[in-house]
């Protein structure tokens, strides 16, 4: 089941969200993934949400064994702007849906892999794990959150996002012993993010962590 809701950030504000409930699933909670988009899909028209990423797949018949949410980034807005509605957002969707609190997770691509790496500096003991694709972040926050696990994906010939900031988050994450790898793809652009959804093994990865 797909629903379009509305989350309020302020008594003037809100974000259009998308909600993914699998009709059939297995008994016991389910785990949270929170996908962020790219720069292209900000606005007020919820239909945007499944030009990339799960809910396309979802659209396109996929049925993943967990719940799903993406918000909507407003025009001229960045989801690094907005780390403190989504962890309220997340957080009240995942009690709200009985989520299993030990298993939620993060994914974004181009501005929304930015927006990973904000929401884990300013959340860190929220996330179980996290796949951020052609984004970037502040090295010298890795600290912050270095005992999430992380696995990153980028083209290496990336013309909107240049490879490099994707290479910094994870040589600063292993140089302080994080869980984090890097899959650099030969010859992709900016679009790193399809082969990447498409990929079964990044999705048992990311299913598998679990927090203490």
């Amino acid at each position: 089941m797909i629903c379009d809701e509305t989350f309020s950030v302020t008594r003037t504000n809100s974000l259009p969200c998308r909600l993914y409930v699998p009709d059939e699933a297995p008994a016991g909670p389910l785990p949270l993934v929170t996908f962020l988009h790219g720069a292209g899909e900000r606005g007020t028209d919820p239909a945007l949400l499944s030009v990339h990423g799960p809910f396309r797949r979802i659209a396109e018949g996929w049925r993943p064994d967990f719940l799903c949410l993406a918000p909507q980034c407003p025009e001229g807005v960045r989801w690094t702007d907005l780390t403190e509605p989504l962890g309220e957002l997340i957080q009240s969707t995942a009690d709200r849906l009985g989520a299993d609190r030990s298993r939620l997770y993060l994914t974004g691509i181009s501005m929304g892999g930015f927006g990973i790496w904000a929401m884990l500096a300013r959340w860190p003991k929220l996330f179980a794990a996290a796949v951020p694709i052609c984004g970037g972040g502040q090295p010298w926050a890795a600290s912050e959150f270095a005992s999430v696990p992380v696995r990153v994906f980028h083209g290496d010939a990336d013309g909107v996002v240049d490879c490099h900031y994707s290479v910094d988050m994870v040589t600063a994450l292993k140089a302080l012993g994080g869980d984090a790898e890097l899959t650099l793809y030969p010859g992709v652009g900016h679009d790193s993010w399809t082969q990447t959804y498409e990929n079964p093994d990044v999705w048992a990865w990311l299913l598998a962590q679990k927090k203490a």
